[in-house]
């Protein structure tokens, strides 16, 4: 578990930099990751074969980008007390 001022400052990070941001961000964090790990965007059939440089303007990319960020919304909500939890379900 995360330490309740550690929690805190996430939370306050997460509200003022990330959730006004959310897909803007979460389109950015992939497109480094898959530039990084090209090998994994061929697991995501709906955009395995989109040019990198054509991610951000691919609907089903958006679409999960922002599945998988507000998933994390949630965790970051939850830290303090249920996101052990809440991951354990999703594996």
């Amino acid at each position: 578990m995360v330490a309740s001022d550690h929690a805190t400052a996430i939370q306050q990070h997460w509200n003022d930099e990330v959730k006004p941001n959310k897909q803007t961000v979460g389109n950015q964090l992939f497109i480094k990751y898959f530039a990084a790990h090209p090998e994994d965007q061929k697991k995501f059939k709906k955009f395995a074969k989109v040019a990198h440089a054509c991610l951000a303007d691919n609907t089903d990319y958006s679409a999960q980008t922002l599945k998988v960020m507000e998933f994390m919304e949630k965790l970051v909500d939850n830290m303090a007390t249920n996101a052990k939890s809440m991951m354990a379900d999703q594996v």
